[in-house]
């Protein structure tokens, strides 16, 4: 799989493995079918995406990117 990934995380593309020394092996918490070889923060992220928490985070950001954006906008 390191291999098939050219020595990359499947989700940024990062070859930075983070605290780690390898790559997490990324499976799926319910079936255990292994996805793909992850770095270390996007492993947690998609953690905790498993968790339902991707999209309440994600509405926050944009949110959040609104407000500064009309701040930023203002004269």
């Amino acid at each position: 799989m390191f291999v098939w990934q050219n020595g990359r995380c499947a989700l940024c593309q990062t070859d930075d493995t983070g605290d780690r020394k390898y790559f997490s092996v990324d499976h799926h918490h319910d079936t255990g079918q292994v996805r793909a070889l992850l770095c270390q923060t996007c492993n947690t992220v998609v953690g905790y995406a498993e968790h339902e928490r991707l999209n309440d985070a994600l509405a926050y950001i944009r949110r959040h990117a609104e407000l500064a954006a009309r701040a930023a906008s203002r004269p």
